[in-house]
């Protein structure tokens, strides 16, 4: 029977849920059907070419259909396979020892059946002998949990080969000829052993040919089917020839662009017949619109790139350090789906990400240039669930939804009606692993999915964030020989997809569990790793269900990935990051089907997981508990909601336990990092258990832990909240513990993580499982006008038994934030950013670092319940048992408190030290933060309800081990950002932020302006020039205005250079006040400014030179808002100066400054410090002693490292 014949499509069986797992993190995707329902078994009728036709949604058949109903009467003991072809000489079954022959049989055409336990229509029938030296360790390290079974071998003269293209059955026997038990057999360990194979697989393409390559040891015949474009009639059908396993042909060059589909004869054991299967190409690398054929393109081609694509490997923002990552996740239908700032043609595709003036593109930039590196992207190649045809797409009514109450169930009834017809999926159903989704692109066919996706990818860079992909190996959406959707099952039955021992198919992981265990399976996942990377320049994967991959794929993978190149591939693969969910759940638990990249298993790989221990600590309980559970920051003890956790003695013990478990993963999750606990024993991350008994530290890198409290799976983080705080609680504290949650992850070591949205308080309704719930409980609103709270209780099929739960507080107004709490709660996001990226110390790289440098105060049995206080040191000029690695900070002191009232808490070994709160909170639009407070004399330090608050020990002059920059250093160039917030009667704050630590090279002439960080590059506008030094990562913001490196760091060098050489025409003085450099700056940057205007000529002189000029006097910088360098130095404030007193008519001459030219007030200053370099030190040595007196309030003392 022919399958899967042209565009034809098979209407959907009703769908069926995965069975939930307690161990696995909790995500449905869309249902999985394993047989057709009987009234949808037979092919739909072949349609003409328009209209098209919808996408099938079938998930699966294992069972056959009608035509095959007979033969399953007969043949229904070949329905098991539980035994094992091993090795191409040994078979492996559970039999028993009165067992003591076996028989192999085989039947070409499917013929076999039992009459009177005889077994008949054989062809071949071959006699097994027992081993008795059992399965050697090569089979049994490949398949541990059939280590017991007992062993078979097979005579040399079979010929293997052509047997495992036919119906395979063993038979036992007892020793006097009784038939005993009779199966089926599972073939991935022969096949694995005799046709492991690594030459091309998939289109190669050389100047005059194609040639095509598939793997199908066991199919008996290939044929590729060519076609008239995506929907039209078939051409030519075309014989592939086999060689080892290999089916293989080649043609000319023009099949280019062609659409194709193999036609593969082949056994499949879930329906016991031999089927002709047309299925999709597995290395396929483009589709027509959903999936329904290949599309035959060289991926390569010029006519596919984006413009400059080749040289984004160039552009790439800068990473030095996988510590310095942080991660945005993101779906990519959310993004732009309600964003009326996007082109209605764009909307939910990949194209909304080149929208440069989006309210969403603008959100991402905010983020960006307060630090964040990376954006996590749910998945975007080729995934069932979402029909890739538009004008197919149902959609509801959402004004007519907005009018129904906040607690109501018409919303969800109105989602789930048209839920499988809508655009909206989280994607989890993978079908061609090796194109981008079709539904993103403005066509499915043809090649916009690529150039897109491609754009998407380049325009990301060129934001300053890297792209994560997120990748699904571990299951597929379906499995046997009907449906569209079913690939890799169609050309190797048996193979891809992981079985238990009866030979059905696991579904642990959702449905149609893989088998990277398997060795073309590992090698099509690395392949298509590798495509991704090279093709589309991905920055990094995140692994689903990484738990149910082997250990040795991810090892394979992360060489595989490393190993690229930007000379030979145009990738450098050495900043290519890999995380994924490490959960240890299903057949794979405890290693069963060999060593699997769980959380334990993985430490030591530099491969990251994620880290549940953190995220339930400080939510409560767990995804799969009851949503009651208080934890750490949502009140348990401290302000219980009514929900019964436990006596006050017990609750205390159990906060304070989370409170150990929050501490080690802020010191990175490492498994040998000692911490008192709160019984007061010193114990390793390793020694301290969760609830359920496993380690809390389990990571040997910080690197390997990705720190999250939420993520796409279950509740937002404001939705954890909401359900977790007692009712009375207001939306002002809700908003309070929303961002003390994400401040801590952002100030873990290790790599923080953050669901899209959870900075502007965003909800999805309490929907615990949104993965098909609609754009309208996923939406994200950009601008800030409303955080989706309240939009109808969430659909019934994940969340119906807690309604009564999410009723009312859906419908109380004060659980709804405004547009003010929502601004609010993005501009605390932004500064936690900022400081996090204020220093290397809160990114450091090593274990060995973290075990040295990072302590905590508030522990053993009489810690401050709901207070953490964490320190991390770094090397004083008077220490050398540490490296140095922040010239700013000696080090920083972050207190959590998530206590309902102000806490005090003194700290011995903190006290005697120049602590002083951080310059971003010194300056934060959050007014309780700005009351944090350090005295000294007792080390006590002061913080506000539910705060965090950060403090850092400013090095002292000199206090920078191996001295200053000098004029080499400044000849490098600076990478300054200057941020002017101004208000009606003036300049409100000034903030310099540095570049990364290597290129940051501060314009110096003297120790004074080295801690201010004073310098210019480039330019401040948003313009041309500045979008191409943010292509090369050379950006910083604060408040909107830009520092830009620019053509090849000109500007900044010319700036750099005229201090260097004034500072070694200066060496006399010790110091040197910014003032006083106020020409030197602007003559550097009248030099930069020509460079910029020979570049794109869109800023002024002027303009400029004002900048340059704020930057260096700050203080009077509000006063020079139109006069350029003139009118900066005129703003200059005037200092109390020992010495000479005024002479006489000073005044007067300083009136006549104002009116002179521009020209004659600079070489009036230059003559000035020229004659009397004595003036010059005593205005130093008063600008520092009144720095001294007022240090905390020197907001442009806030050195911000980009990067390190």
């Amino acid at each position: 029977m022919l399958l899967h014949a042209g565009p034809a499509f098979l209407l959907a069986p009703p769908p069926r849920s995965a069975a939930p797992s307690s161990a696995s993190p909790g995500r449905s995707r869309a249902a999985a059907q394993s047989s057709p329902s009987a009234a949808h078994s037979g092919r739909a009728a072949l349609r003409p070419a328009a209209p098209r036709a919808p996408m099938a949604t079938a998930t699966g058949e294992e069972g056959a259909g009608a035509d095959v109903g007979v033969a399953e009467a007969t043949q229904s003991f070949l329905l098991d396979a539980r035994a094992y072809w091993v090795t191409r000489s040994l078979i492996a079954w559970d039999v028993s020892d009165r067992v003591t022959s076996l028989f192999l049989y085989a039947s070409r055409n499917a013929t076999m059946c039992m009459s009177s336990r005889v077994i008949e229509g054989y062809d071949t029938k071959v006699e097994l002998q027992p081993e008795h030296d059992g399965l050697p360790a090569s089979v049994t390290e490949k398949f541990p949990f059939i280590s017991c079974y007992r062993a078979f071998r097979i005579p040399s003269s079979v010929d293997v080969a052509a047997l495992v293209k036919c119906q395979l059955a063993v038979a036992s026997f007892d020793a006097h000829g009784n038939s005993q038990d009779v199966t089926g057999l599972q073939l991935p360990g022969v096949l694995d052993d005799m046709f492991a194979y690594t030459g091309p697989l998939g289109s190669i393409f050389s100047e005059e040919a194609v040639s095509l390559h598939l793997w199908a040891p066991t199919a008996q015949d290939v044929c590729v089917s060519f076609y008239d474009g995506s929907v039209g009639p078939l051409l030519e059908t075309v014989q592939l020839t086999e060689s080892n396993g290999v089916w293989s042909v080649s043609g000319p060059r023009n099949w280019e662009n062609r659409y194709y589909l193999y036609e593969v004869k082949v056994y499949h054991p879930s329906t016991s017949n031999i089927e002709k299967c047309l299925a999709a190409d597995p290395y396929a690398r483009g589709l027509s619109a959903n999936g329904t054929r290949t599309w035959l393109v060289d991926i390569s081609s010029e006519t596919l790139k984006p413009l400059s694509w080749d040289k984004l490997a160039t552009e790439k923002p800068k990473l030095d350090s996988f510590s310095d990552i942080s991660i945005y996740e993101l779906h990519i239908r959310d993004f732009s789906a309600h964003d009326s700032t996007v082109d209605c043609h764009f909307r939910g595709g990949f194209s909304a990400f080149t929208c440069q003036d989006s309210a969403g593109i603008n959100h991402l930039r905010k983020l960006s240039e307060a630090g964040l590196t990376h954006v996590h992207l749910l998945p975007s190649f080729q995934f069932g669930g979402v029909d890739d045809i538009k004008d197919n797409w149902k959609c509801v009514d959402e004004d007519e939804l907005s009018k129904s109450p906040p607690g109501s169930d018409f919303q969800q009834a109105a989602i789930a009606a048209i839920q499988e017809e809508d655009p909206y999926n989280w994607g989890y159903n993978p079908v061609v692993w090796g194109v981008p989704k079709g539904s993103y692109a403005s066509n499915p066919d043809g090649p916009s999915r690529i150039i897109e996706c491609r754009q998407m990818v380049q325009a990301l860079n060129r934001l300053g964030l890297r792209v994560v992909m997120d990748v699904v190996y571990n299951h597929l959406y379906s499995s046997g020989p009907f449906a569209i959707t079913s690939v890799l099952d169609k050309i190797v039955p048996g193979y891809y997809l992981r079985r238990d021992t009866n030979g059905q198919i696991e579904n642990s992981a959702a449905v149609n569990n893989t088998a990277s265990e398997h060795f073309m399976v590992d090698r099509l996942i690395v392949d298509d790793l590798l495509n991704w990377a090279v093709n589309y320049k991905v920055d990094g994967f995140r692994f689903d269900l990484m738990g149910h991959i082997m250990k040795k794929t991810m090892i394979r993978a992360k060489s595989a990935l490393q190993s690229l190149t930007v000379d030979e591939h145009g990738v450098d693969g050495s900043k290519i990051y890999l995380y994924g969910e490490g959960w240890d759940f299903g057949e794979v638990a405890q290693n069963q089907r060999g060593i699997n990249a769980s959380q334990l298993n993985m430490s030591g790989t530099g491969i990251g997981s994620f880290n549940d221990r953190i995220r339930d600590a400080i939510n409560g309980g767990s995804p799969f508990g009851n949503p009651l559970q208080q934890g750490f920051s949502t009140g348990l003890f401290l302000e219980p909601n009514g929900f019964y956790q436990g006596n006050e003695t017990e609750t205390r013990l159990t906060l304070a336990t989370y409170a150990d478990h929050i501490q080690i993963g802020l010191a990175g999750n490492l498994k040998d990092y000692v911490l008192i606990s709160h019984s007061g024993e010193a114990k390793k991350g390793s020694e301290i258990c969760t609830f359920g008994g496993s380690p809390v530290g389990y990571t040997s890198s910080p690197i390997e832990t990705i720190n999250y409290a939420s993520a796409h799976d279950n509740e937002t983080l404001f939705d954890i909240i909401s359900l977790k705080t007692p009712m009375h609680l207001s939306i002002d504290e809700r908003c309070r513990i929303n961002h003390l949650s994400s401040s801590m992850v952002a100030l873990c070591q290790g790599i923080p993580f953050f669901h899209a949205g959870d900075e502007i308080l965003r909800s999805k309704s309490l929907d615990r499982d949104s993965y098909n719930s609609g754009d309208w409980f996923n939406k994200i609103d950009f601008t800030y006008e409303t955080n989706n709270w309240g939009v109808g209780l969430p659909p019934r099929e994940k969340n119906e038994g807690n309604w009564p739960l999410m009723k009312p507080r859906l419908e109380n107004p004060s659980f709804k934030p405004a547009k003010d709490h929502i601004l609010a709660a993005l501009d605390n996001f932004v500064e936690i950013l900022k400081i996090r990226y204020s220093s290397p110390l809160f990114r450091l790289t090593t274990a060995s670092d973290i075990e040295q440098r990072v302590h905590f105060h508030n522990t053993g049995p009489s810690l401050v319940p709901g207070v953490i206080v964490m320190s991390i040191e770094d090397a004083r000029n008077d220490t050398h048992d540490m490296a140095q690695l922040d010239k700013n900070f000696s080090r920083v002191v972050t207190v959590f408190n998530v206590c309902l009232y102000e806490v005090s808490i003194e700290i011995p070994n903190l006290a005697s030290l120049g602590i002083q709160l951080h310059p971003v909170q010194v300056n934060s639009s959050d007014a309780l933060v700005r009351q944090s407070a350090y005295v000294a004399t007792t080390g006590r330090f002061t913080v506000p309800k539910r705060t965090t608050a950060v403090f850092v020990e400013p090095r002292a002059e000199g206090d920078v081990i191996g001295g200053s920059p000098g004029a080499g250093e400044c000849a490098a160039g600076v990478v300054v950002g200057v941020a002017v917030r101004r208000r009606a009667g003036g300049l409100e704050q000034l903030r310099v932020v540095g570049g990364p630590a290597r290129r940051r090279r501060a314009v110096l002439a003297g120790a004074a302006v080295a801690r201010a960080a004073v310098g210019v590059a480039g330019a401040l506008a948003r313009d041309d020039g500045a979008a191409a030094g943010r292509r090369r990562g050379h950006d910083a913001e604060v408040g909107g205005a830009h520092g830009v490196h620019v053509a090849g760091a000109r500007g900044g060098a010319a700036v750099a250079g005229a201090a260097a050489r004034w500072r070694d025409a200066h060496r006399h003085v010790e110091a040197v006040d910014e003032a006083d450099v106020v020409e030197v700056l602007a003559a550097g940057a009248r030099r930069g400014e020509r460079d910029l205007d020979e570049r794109d000529g869109r800023r002024g002189a002027a303009a400029l030179a004002r900048d340059v000029a704020r930057a260096a006097v700050g203080r009077g910088a509000g006063e020079a808002a139109g006069g350029g360098v003139g009118g900066a130095a005129r703003a200059r404030p005037e200092r109390a100066r020992p010495g000479p007193r005024r002479r006489r008519g000073e005044a007067g001459r300083g009136r006549r400054r104002q009116v002179e030219p521009r020209a004659r007030q600079r070489r009036r200053a230059r003559a000035v410090q020229r004659a009397h370099p004595h003036r010059v030190l005593a205005r130093v040595r008063e600008a520092e002693r009144r720095r001294a007196v007022h240090a905390q309030r020197c907001s442009y003392a806030c050195i911000q490292p980009s990067r390190r």
